[in-house]
């Protein structure tokens, strides 16, 4: 039970800074490259007032806990770790271009996708007091404890 929730805090953990920070986290391979595709304009990643999860933080992480399935395919063969994915919180709040920029495969990739897919309307980001869409690029870890 110790090992389950220091997982749960280690994760969650990782998922503030990221969301808090907003800044794209790169995966070590030096190939990898940032997505600058815009959505309806220019994506914005610095600025004024950014989105914001309803409820905040805190329902962020009982979301992700509450949504978010350890696959059997990865469970079988034992696959922990991190997959790296980046979406865009538009200016109307809503998630939109979910994808994954490092995987570890056996159905996390798509359980991490899947589940920010499903994350509702957020309050959006504010530049020079405009809505604007953001984007966010964050790991999302995998282990035995889940």
């Amino acid at each position: 039970m110790y090992l389950f929730k220091h997982s749960i805090k280690k994760q969650l953990s990782s998922l503030i800074i990221a969301l808090l920070v907003c800044v794209p986290l790169y995966a070590q391979d030096s190939s990898t490259e940032q997505d600058s595709s815009p959505v309806n304009g220019n994506v914005s990643q610095l600025n004024e007032v950014q989105p914001e999860f309803p409820g905040g933080m805190e329902k962020l992480s009982k979301f992700l806990k509450a949504n978010l399935k350890y696959p059997k395919a990865a469970r079988k063969a034992h696959i922990t770790g991190k997959v790296i994915c980046s979406f865009v919180i538009d200016a109307d709040g809503f998630v939109q271009e979910v994808f994954v920029t490092k995987g570890i495969g056996y159905g996390c990739d798509e359980e991490a996708a899947r589940v920010l897919k499903l994350m509702p309307q957020w309050k959006p980001g504010l530049q020079n007091n405009q809505k604007v869409p953001v984007r966010y690029s964050f790991p999302i870890s995998f282990g035995h404890g889940q």
